[in-house]
């Protein structure tokens, strides 16, 4: 059963002092999950191909009067994440728009959402029937997983390749790996229904806005209503990592913008719940703010000029080349980067925020906390986080307490790493997200 609200309970990882051991098993995290993720299926190979007939949908109860069956060539998933459906710009947002056979229990979908300002947009994912049955009382329960970070480039997308495994680049020297696709089968076991989104504008035309709080929960919950429509059947939210701070910023919204949604509980574990709090407590922050910069900047043109002034040559080489790879390109490049070497004013990334209006505003925006979720919520994060601050997740928690939500919270206590040793963020996600299924489970069970 599900622990009291407000506790703690720890999940228990294998004590290695040296740092060595830190430092090995610190390689190793990622490494581990993009070897399983790539054990049974090459990758495809992203390149651009001539259009080709798929069917578009126009309802949003969550079936398809239509489906292609796809054979996930570069070709094919060029095609379909690129070709604008053609209802979108009238769909209301969670429609159903176009859906593409991938396996047995298994196919793409994309689905109709908005930008923060109300503008339509469209958003591609993939929904995973149960293999397993669901023993709770009612139907099935609907889980969407919001990815962790995957980089802005658009075949970094986590529903691109055969079976979802990912794609490579050559000519961007470029790689998409879904670390994350092993997890997918234990939701499915479970009899758990799995909706995956790739967020808005990844996959798809425009710039991704990585960290964007009100964009993020619109991709998700939209996922969910493309998928279940106005029924009632209750719905989950899941993510880690960025994927985290999206399905946060879903729970927060689900009232106001998805209504009609049964939403039940949430995991969000790792969490970047305040952006301005993480730039002074996350030492290896390289790459991802280089993707929230890029996403940021794409919607606020004033963030975007006070940052081009910040940012030096290199620094503007840095935000370019990060805003066209994917995660794992992005650490081996640019992950030792010092952020100092990419300006010339001398001030730290958090200086700058604070002298800057333009920037900061921006920023305070995306914070979570300040509205009670929907449903049930577990926050969980790791004391030594080295990406996304510990402190601030558990802020988090604390601040939807006071708002009288039902939040239990998680650590990772025993971890090798040290917050000086990259790898302690990947490690939470292997180590919490057993103990998290069990929750959720436990949570849709109660009811």
């Amino acid at each position: 059963m599900p622990a009291p609200r407000g506790s703690i309970f720890t999940v228990k990882l294998l004590s290695l002092s040296p740092l060595r051991a830190g430092r090995i098993l610190a390689a190793s995290s990622l490494a581990a999950l993009t070897a399983a993720a790539l054990c049974t299926a090459p990758l495809a190979t992203a390149a651009p191909a001539s259009a080709s007939s798929l069917s578009s949908v126009g309802s949003s109860s969550g079936s398809s009067s239509g489906s292609s069956t796809d054979s996930s060539s570069a070709g094919e998933d060029y095609d379909f994440y690129m070709t604008p459906p053609s209802a979108v710009g009238y769909a209301p947002a969670g429609t159903l728009l176009r859906e593409s056979t991938v396996g047995v229990g298994r196919s793409r979908i994309l689905y109709s959402s908005t930008l923060e300002d109300g503008t339509p947009t469209y958003v591609s994912g993939a929904v995973l029937e149960p293999t397993g049955t669901w023993h709770g009382e009612g139907p099935a329960p609907t889980v969407v997983m919001a990815p962790g970070t995957r980089g802005l480039a658009d075949h970094c997308a986590p529903t691109k390749g055969p079976g979802f495994r990912g794609q490579i680049a050559p000519l961007m020297s470029s790689m998409g790996i879904n670390y994350e696709l092993p997890y997918y089968a234990k939701f499915r076991a479970r009899g758990m229904r799995l909706v995956l989104t790739d967020y808005i504008g990844l996959g798809t035309p425009g710039v991704h806005t990585y960290a964007n709080r009100v964009e993020q929960a619109h991709a998700v919950l939209d996922a969910a209503r493309a998928v279940v429509g106005d029924s009632g059947r209750p719905v989950a939210l899941f993510g880690y990592s960025q994927g985290g701070g999206a399905a946060a910023a879903g729970a927060e919204l689900a009232e106001a913008y998805a209504p009609e949604l049964n939403l039940r509980a949430t995991y969000a574990g790792a969490p970047p719940a305040d952006l301005i709090a993480m730039l002074g407590g996350s030492p290896n922050l390289g790459p991802n703010l280089a993707y929230a910069i890029a996403g940021f900047s794409a919607r606020d043109e004033g963030f975007a000029t006070a940052v081009n002034g910040y940012l030096n040559s290199k620094g503007r080489y840095w935000l370019a080349e990060n805003s066209r790879s994917c995660i794992i390109d992005s650490m081996l490049r640019w992950g030792a980067t010092p952020l100092s070497s990419l300006t010339d004013t001398g001030m730290s990334m958090a200086e700058f925020i604070a002298s800057d209006e333009r920037v900061s505003s921006v920023l305070a925006q995306q914070k979570l906390g300040t509205v009670a979720p929907t449903g049930r919520v577990l926050v969980g994060s790791a004391p030594n986080d080295d990406i996304v601050n510990h402190d601030q997740a558990m802020q988090l928690a604390s601040d939807w307490q006071k708002l009288g939500a039902a939040v239990e919270t998680t650590e990772v206590a025993g971890s090798p790493f040290s917050s000086r040793v990259s790898g302690g963020h990947a490690a939470g996600l292997i180590a919490q997200f057993d103990p998290a299924l069990d929750w959720l489970e436990q949570a849709l069970l109660a009811g």
